[in-house]
């Protein structure tokens, strides 16, 4: 994968992170939310899938190919979350398996870029895509601290009597 690309995904990625957490967290409306979330997760797909269909070997890019369906099955979570908002109430499982799946990619690349090796960075030569990189560890982080506040926040907001002390 050229550093043309890495940058471009990486730039990608950022602005699918804040578009997410912007979604998620800030008081918009539900269509408007939908937009978002689905605007974020359209051009993350698109990049992922031209990497992958423009990349001759797949067997050195197995951890891009498992991000790559994780992106997928995420897009069909979102699709399908945010179709409800648009047409009934919406389901609250799954927005807590949309929250989850972004955990899981975000738990995903962090875990890629603190490997010696990380499956997107490895062949890179420009020092100013590893810098965009490093602060795509660190947006990564802050996704995944600000989701898991969100499911503890879900989860004694909701949940009151679980957890609580008997006495």
């Amino acid at each position: 994968m050229t550093d043309k690309k890495i940058c471009y995904l990486s730039a990608v990625y950022m602005l699918g992170l804040i578009m997410f957490l912007a979604g998620f967290s800030l008081g918009l409306h539900a269509k408007i939310r939908a937009i978002v979330l689905l605007g974020a997760t359209i051009p993350i797909l698109i990049v992922h899938t031209k990497i992958l269909l423009s990349e001759s070997s797949l067997k050195p890019m197995r951890g891009f190919s498992v991000l790559t369906l994780l992106w997928m099955i995420k897009f069909v979570v979102t699709l399908i979350n945010q179709t409800y908002i648009f047409f009934c109430n919406p389901k609250a499982f799954l927005d807590c398996l949309d929250f989850a799946l972004l955990l899981l990619i975000a738990i995903t690349i962090s875990l890629s870029f603190m490997l010696r090796t990380p499956f997107l960075y490895k062949h890179v030569k420009s020092k100013a895509v590893i810098v965009l990189g490093v602060i795509l560890l660190f947006v990564s982080l802050l996704v995944i601290a600000l989701t898991l506040l969100a499911l503890s926040w879900f989860y004694h907001e909701f949940l009151p009597g679980v957890g609580a002390k008997r006495g």
